[in-house]
């Protein structure tokens, strides 16, 4: 069962959280394709799931209480799994390095669990279960984009506490777009001319033989 006390800590701190925090760089990608990557909004802006509409109570939230950079940090402690995901555009075969700061806030309770996964179009990139208290650590994976769109997708479940996430930023490099390799073997139409100007050209020498032959007779 979730502490009141600690429901009450978000509250108080998001209200009286200082104003002097840096805005969020989200790792400082310039290029980078996440929306609200900081969730500097105050909200979910920009991201879908199940956990920005969960109904229960203070299942997932975003408030100013402890974030790792800027202003704001996504709290997820939906008692079920719950899933929080965006979807940007991507080159084939391109190079993505995700990159994410996580936080579990408090031990885990005897009889409770708690779970945390990332992934990229259904690849599991982290994955971590029944963690106790952990501060923020900035996390880096790689994948390869598939197509030209890629989906990234946290699920988190939390019965007693909250997991909390900032600065998601995505990196791209690259991509396998180079043209197939042209072939060096005639093609059946390039053949039936060379075989045509090859009997062309015997029969040109022959006639040439039979010309120089009856010269010599006469």
């Amino acid at each position: 069962m979730r502490h009141a006390a600690g429901i009450a800590a978000i509250l108080f701190l998001g209200l009286f959280a200082t104003l002097q925090a840096k805005a969020d760089p989200c790792n400082g990608v310039a290029s980078n394709p996440i929306v609200n990557c900081g969730f500097e909004t105050g909200d979910f802006t920009g991201w879908g799931g199940t956990a920005p509409t969960d109904p229960a109570f203070f299942a997932n939230c975003v408030t100013s209480s402890s974030a790792y950079q800027g202003n704001y940090v996504a709290f997820l402690g939906s008692s079920t799994p719950d899933t929080l995901s965006q979807t940007f555009a991507t080159t084939p075969g391109a190079l993505l390095t995700l990159q994410f700061a996580l936080m579990q806030d408090d031990d885990l309770v005897p009889g409770s669990s708690n779970s945390f996964t990332a992934d990229i179009d259904g690849t599991t990139l982290f994955s971590e279960t029944d963690v106790n208290y952990s501060p923020f650590v900035l996390y880096t994976f790689t994948a390869v984009a598939s197509g030209t769109s890629s989906t990234l997708t946290f699920t988190s479940e939390d019965q007693d506490s909250y997991f909390e996430l900032d600065s998601v930023s995505i990196a791209q490099a690259g991509g396998v777009t180079a043209p197939p390799t042209p072939s060096a073997t005639p093609e059946p139409g390039g053949i039936v001319l060379l075989a045509t100007g090859f009997a062309g050209l015997v029969g040109l020498l022959g006639r040439q033989v039979i010309s120089r032959s009856a010269n010599a007779t006469i």
